[in-house]
């Protein structure tokens, strides 16, 4: 009887971790089909140009056709393969213009509040903003409150 006891007192324990140990198991065998089942579809899967696993062999290739002056053929085999276009960086002049807010003190002569704000719209000129910047230097920037890119053009 004390035999039947301890026997039953150990079991449960241990039934319970070997079944933990087999649902464990059980598990890990089935990520390692998935694994070997997506392995063998990346290994007889074709890759296309634009994987971006090629992003290295591409650039390489590049520099290479550059510096061989294959060029053309390069382009070509991009077309073909579905890569990417080449690239080649270079200096290009442009001309920005911009929008430029800034706060310019101007004095003029009027009556009242009103009439100064009309005086002033009527009679500053784009003159008077060169003249308060170039007067005033690196201070009349301390006024700028805005910049807006309005065009670029490529010279």
């Amino acid at each position: 009887m004390t035999a039947l006891l301890l026997a039953s007192s150990i079991t449960p324990p241990v039934v319970s971790q070997t079944l933990v140990a087999l649902i464990k198991r059980d598990h890990l065998i089935s990520q390692l089909a998935e694994a070997r089942s997506e392995f063998e579809t990346l290994a007889t899967r074709r890759v296309r140009g634009d994987d971006p696993r090629l992003e290295n062999f591409w650039d390489d290739a590049h520099e290479i056709s550059r510096d061989h002056e294959w060029c053309e053929v390069y382009d070509r085999i991009v077309e073909a393969m579905r890569g990417p276009e080449r690239y080649q960086e270079s200096d290009y002049d442009v001309t920005v213009t911009v929008s430029l807010l800034i706060d310019v003190p101007y004095t003029v002569r009027a009556t009242s509040a009103d009439s100064a704000r009309d005086v002033a719209y009527d009679s500053f000129e784009t003159a008077d903003a060169i003249e308060y910047m170039r007067s005033y230097g690196n201070t009349a920037y301390n006024n700028v409150r805005d910049i807006d890119i309005q065009e670029v053009e490529v010279d």
